[in-house]
């Protein structure tokens, strides 16, 4: 966002981590303008949205989000938003609102946006100044792996919002460097006990992985009745999802990193299964992997659905110098 304002704008920037942050910082009365993004842990932009309204705070907002559903757009605007960027933001799109609205050069700025920290472990250690280099390089990395996987993301959402005609609650991304043994314990605790999964495979120059798609058993029925499936088997109604929303999340980081994905035909992993009994399955396949955990929920039928990018190790090489 900062990279997108016009460079000769003469203005103070405060960037917070999360809405409640923001709605101290406008108390204070640092920002006449708010580049709200929407999926953020705390107070979401939504909640954000309803503060301002009920504390009267004076600002002008502008959405930036990777959420492109019809049903968020109208949302924020009917709670007073200004106007909506989708990600990721451009210096034309930006500078095109600014002009339009007649506020370059006319006030501060507020940008919101979703920042992770590193944690400390806890233990009372100092870090050495590599250790710290290290550290803070992986959570950049990180951080701008959730934030591609965000915008993916939301043109995925967009693709479920249409095929079930509800609402999709989309997911903050969580990204982590996993063991084989730490991705059972990621699935048992996303997942029922009792789980159905397609894998489908994928390959790009320099980067290869499998993706998961995940949804528990009390899940299951209600999308098949949601898509109007009830005559399908399960196998096809999780092959057809997968495929969808896999296409719709590969596309999105393809056109991030300049490049082109191809998938695999959905290969069913089980049904009625368990996480233990998945890994098995696959045995062999997957051992430590870069995993991006997507959480897709429709609140209106209280459906979730889990989807799991799995990259390779040397994957983060090519991945890396894209982003750069």
């Amino acid at each position: 966002m900062r990279r997108c304002l016009p460079k000769d704008w003469d203005v103070d920037i405060t960037f917070t981590e999360n809405g409640e942050e923001a709605i101290s910082a406008l108390k204070r009365g640092l920002g006449e303008i708010l580049f709200l993004d929407l999926t953020m842990p705390v107070m979401d932009g939504y909640e954000t949205l309803a503060a301002i309204r009920f504390g009267d705070l004076d600002t002008m907002v502008i959405v930036v989000s990777g959420d492109v559903q019809e049903e968020a757009y109208k949302r924020v605007m009917d709670m007073g938003a200004m106007d909506f960027i989708k990600k990721p933001a451009s210096v034309e799109t930006v500078s095109d609102i600014l002009d339009r609205y007649g506020i370059h050069r006319s006030a501060d700025i507020v940008v919101l946006e979703d920042v992770n920290n590193v944690v400390d472990d806890g233990a009372g250690a100092q870090d050495t100044p590599a250790e710290v280099s290290s550290l803070e390089q992986q959570s950049a990395q990180f951080d701008a792996y959730q934030e591609i996987t965000n915008i993916a993301v939301g043109r995925a959402g967009k693709l479920l919002s249409e095929l079930v005609g509800e609402f999709v609650n989309l997911p903050i991304p969580t990204v982590n460097l996993l063991e084989v043994s730490e991705l059972e314990m990621l699935i048992n605790s996303s997942t029922e006990s009792s789980i159905s999964a397609v894998c489908q495979g994928f390959i790009a120059p320099g980067i290869a992985g499998e993706a998961l798609l995940l949804i528990g058993d009390l899940d299951l029925p209600p999308m098949i009745e949601l898509l109007g499936h009830e005559n399908s088997s399960a196998v096809e109604v999780l092959s057809d999802i997968s495929g969808i929303l896999l296409g719709a999340i590969l596309k999105g980081l393809g056109e991030q990193l300049h490049l082109t994905f191809s998938q695999g035909y959905p290969s069913v992993l089980g049904i009625h299964t368990n996480a233990k009994e998945l890994l098995e399955i696959s045995k062999g396949r997957w051992k430590k992997t870069l995993a991006i955990e997507i959480s897709y929920v429709i609140p209106s039928r209280d459906i979730h659905c889990d989807v799991l990018l799995m990259f390779t190790e040397s994957s983060m090489n090519t991945i890396n110098e894209r982003i750069v």
